[in-house]
């Protein structure tokens, strides 16, 4: 008899238990929440600090390479030796700029597309693609794509860029042309016998159709 009386208060028991963990569980994800929202707001805090900070100091690089570039311009007075000779190396790397746009990279564009057109027809082989890997063959494109990307930064870094209208119209052309074109060369999709002799990146370069016989016409005076 006193076990049927204490029935009701196991079940209330129980009740209470069931009502004690719902709450904790209840409160528990409601504290997670708060907690991963705290955590999420001091991660946009630290990365609005880091992009703030970021940009103030790409801001005062900037300035500073402003002033530079102005002192250099109308020739502050009370310039220091070191930025003296900065200046002078900077107009000194013009003529090697000149030369890396204007000889090199369009020879080298001239050579890579002789070659592969050589190549393949000494091979037999139908299309350029067919020597695309051969080792003269890939080691030239490689060369050209090379040489492209480091004149890219090299003029990139050139501090009177923007006033000089010749590298400025160079560093697009190898950027949006050259260097893109290269990558996926589409010489290699030519049929041998009938491949000019420039491709797209040596006219790109300025390579005229005339220069691409020097090499020849200089052989048959050898001979």
């Amino acid at each position: 008899m006193e076990t049927f009386f204490l029935i009701p208060l196991v079940v209330a028991g129980l009740v209470l238990i069931l009502a004690a963990l719902r709450a904790l569980f209840w409160y528990g994800r409601l504290a997670l929440w708060h907690a991963q929202d705290s955590f999420n707001a001091f991660g946009e805090r630290l990365r609005d600090r880091s992009d703030q900070a970021a940009y103030e100091f790409q801001t005062r690089a900037r300035r500073r390479a402003f002033l530079r570039w102005l002192r250099a311009k109308i020739g502050g007075a009370g310039t220091g030796g070191s930025l003296d000779r900065d200046i002078l190396e900077t107009h000194r790397q013009t003529p090697v700029l000149r030369r890396l746009v204007e000889v090199e990279l369009p020879a080298a564009t001239l050579r890579c597309a002789k070659v592969h057109r050589l190549t393949a027809l000494a091979a037999g082989a139908e299309f350029i693609r067919e020597v695309a890997y051969e080792p003269e063959c890939y080691s030239l494109r490689e060369r050209v794509v090379n040489l492209g990307e480091a004149a890219v930064d090299m003029i990139g870094a050139y501090r009177f860029l923007l006033d000089d209208d010749n590298l400025l119209q160079n560093s697009i052309v190898l950027r949006k042309r050259i260097v893109p074109t290269c990558r996926d060369c589409p010489y290699l999709n030519y049929v041998a016998a009938a491949a000019p002799r420039l491709c797209p990146s040596a006219e790109a370069a300025g390579v005229r159709p005339e220069d691409a016989d020097c090499d020849r016409d200089a052989r048959k005076r050898r001979h």
